[in-house]
């Protein structure tokens, strides 16, 4: 019975098709959250054109170091930038609070790690 269920994961596992290309972005930054900075916004370029724009609040339950995973099935941007933004809210007016970017390569069947530094804007 043992050799069987052994014999039929090893079917299974060689019918699976290979791991997309994944990035995993951390985002860091001396921010207490959410006093300095109340959302993280991320725009992911492949050469001037976004590819992908997205916004999160942040709480007290979403600290920094903040992670995401970005997964791209098929190889149209190998090559791209990511810009992190901290906004902060107050009295009805949003200030950019933080910065920071950095690039990255999509590699076939892999995770690349990848840091992005959020800094007080200059």
């Amino acid at each position: 019975m043992r050799r069987a269920l052994l014999a039929a994961a090893a079917l299974a596992l060689a019918g699976c098709a290979q791991q997309d290309a994944a990035l995993l972005v951390t985002f860091t930054g001396q921010y207490r959250i959410p006093t300095d900075a109340d959302t993280l916004v991320i725009d992911v370029f492949d050469g001037t054109a976004v590819i992908k724009h997205l916004s999160y609040p942040l709480t007290t339950a979403t600290p920094l170091p903040a992670t995401l995973t970005l997964v791209q099935a098929g190889a149209q941007h190998p090559h791209v930038r990511i810009n992190g933004t901290l906004k902060l809210t107050q009295g009805g007016q949003t200030a950019t609070v933080g910065l920071g970017t950095s690039s990255a390569d999509f590699q076939s069947g892999q995770t690349a790690t990848v840091t992005v530094t959020l800094v007080p804007p200059t």
